[in-house]
């Protein structure tokens, strides 16, 4: 058993917590097997990682720690790349901030959150952190550089997929052996770039076509539900980009977002009959890293964006963990219906549980705030070291 104590990393012991107890910290803290995602690669594609910044996060004694960027010609708009005025960051450094709280640092946070040395889920997991954010920079008055613009373009996010799916076919990633988190989305009323609309048949088509590769070799893919902000309060899962990709009878993995505690967070996005929200996750109160806090510890912040790495750490657990090698086996000849997704997608839903009784499910006090039915079960992860508790 290998245990960190539960005051410093909510969002662990939550997921190891048995059922009885009222607070989120149970006895004993955090409680898993120590085979911690041993052997198993994450992929994020997020926006880049500060690996120096957080060296004891970022250990690679016991594993391997690779970056890929977004080929320039693809990442970035002409007009940018040929702007001498202009310079196109071609680093892994990570200048995305959160919608909702405005944290600076969303990758590297999401690739802590999932298999950091200290309060990832799967510390032991290889990291594979992909950077698809363009960040253009300027000259101001002042004569220092700041940040002019920055988006995400939408065949930066099939080169990623399409990336990934080489990287299986080269053996660069170990088919079976593979987790995705995607962290990010987009809707229709909010287009990052001028282009093909997302609902485009051709590129709808193309992300269709690397999900399904990504699935017939075995990866396990993780999507954050997304977040309700802004002018999107009445979001819901099928209105997002990729979430829209996910149904009940495929692979794709949806995470919804809760507090600390379990209670569903009041604006994690809904789900529908055809995008359901799978499991629940930490979305709320989660202790991540802001490269803008001085201090370089973690800080409580919010979004669905950071369930999607606790599960994907979760997903590397159990594709890990000796008792569950037979059931997760991959083979090629895996029909859509029992690919190593679809089984791990069955697993965690059959292990995750409802932490806390049916007139706790939402903080009381946002009650008025959710635009929606609340769910008749709101299940977190849990990594079964207890056995089952349902």
């Amino acid at each position: 058993m290998a245990s960190a104590p539960a005051s410093i990393i909510p969002h662990l012991s939550l997921l190891s917590a048995p059922k009885g107890y009222e607070k989120l910290n149970p006895p004993g803290g955090y409680s898993c097997h120590p085979s911690q995602g041993k052997g198993v690669w994450i992929v994020l594609v997020d926006s880049g990682a500060q690996l120096d910044r957080y060296p004891h996060e970022f250990d690679t004694n016991d594993r391997t720690i690779s970056t890929w960027m977004v080929p320039l010609n693809v990442l970035y708009h002409k007009v940018h790349l040929k702007d001498e005025s202009l310079r196109c960051d071609d680093t892994m450094n990570d200048y995305r901030r959160s919608a909702l709280s405005g944290m600076k640092g969303h990758g590297t946070t999401t690739a802590i959150l999932a298999a950091g040395s200290q309060s990832g889920v799967a510390p032991l997991a290889n990291l594979y952190l992909m950077k698809q954010q363009a960040t253009v920079f300027k000259v101001a008055a002042t004569g220092s550089e700041v940040i002019h613009e920055q988006y995400f373009k939408h065949q930066s996010f099939v080169k990623s997929l399409q990336h990934v799916v080489n990287l299986l076919d080269q053996g660069g990633l170990p088919l079976g052996k593979t987790v995705l988190s995607l962290s990010h989305g987009w809707v229709e009323d909010n287009l990052l770039e001028p282009g093909p609309s997302l609902y485009d048949p051709n590129f709808r088509a193309e992300v269709g076509e690397a999900l399904e590769k990504l699935s017939k070799r075995g990866v396990v893919t993780v999507m954050a539900a997304g977040n309700r902000w802004g002018d999107f309060q009445n979001l819901k899962t099928a209105d997002t980009f990729p979430l829209s990709f996910s149904t009940p009878d495929n692979d794709l993995i949806v995470v919804g977002g809760t507090d600390t505690q379990g209670r569903l967070w009041w604006d994690s996005s809904p789900g529908t009959a055809d995008c359901p929200v799978d499991v629940y996750a930490p979305a709320y109160d989660v202790l991540a890293y802001d490269l803008d806090h001085s201090e370089g510890g973690p800080v409580k912040r919010e979004g669905s964006s950071y369930a999607a790495p606790i599960a994907a750490g979760l997903a590397a657990y159990f594709l890990a963990h000796p008792d569950y090698q037979d059931g997760l086996k991959y083979s090629p000849t895996d029909t859509k219906s029992n690919s190593v997704g679809m089984r791990m997608k069955k697993l965690l839903k059959e292990l995750a549980y409802q932490r806390v009784p049916d007139e706790k499910k939402l903080v009381q006090e946002h009650l008025a705030e959710y635009p929606a039915e609340i769910p008749e079960s709101v299940d977190v992860l849990y990594n079964n070291f207890h056995g089952p508790q349902k």
